[in-house]
């Protein structure tokens, strides 16, 4: 995928692919608080889709820090995808 997210043609790729995706949940895991900051990971769960057909539920997990004293994340990095459940039902 091209960095600027659009295609060949210079159209969008999420528009052309016509790709969604829901939020599903996010819960944490391992978390601690060190330094006035927690660290932790997360697992994320979603849902993606392209037009009516539906691709599958995906977890991505992060490794995060949270800054107690700024009330923000301060660094979020992605450890890659836990497991994939894949719907062949193909409906939307």
């Amino acid at each position: 995928m091209q960095q600027n997210r659009l295609d060949n043609t210079g159209r969008s790729i999420i528009e052309t692919t016509k790709s969604h995706a829901s939020f599903k949940t996010a819960t944490t895991q391992s978390a601690m608080v060190k330094d006035n900051q927690i660290e932790g990971i997360v697992h994320v769960v979603y849902e993606a889709w392209q037009d009516n057909h539906t691709s599958g539920i995906r977890t991505e997990v992060y490794q995060v820090k949270y800054s107690l004293l700024e009330h923000k994340f301060t660094d979020i990095q992605d450890l890659g995808m836990e497991n994939q459940e894949a719907d062949i039902s193909y409906q939307k």
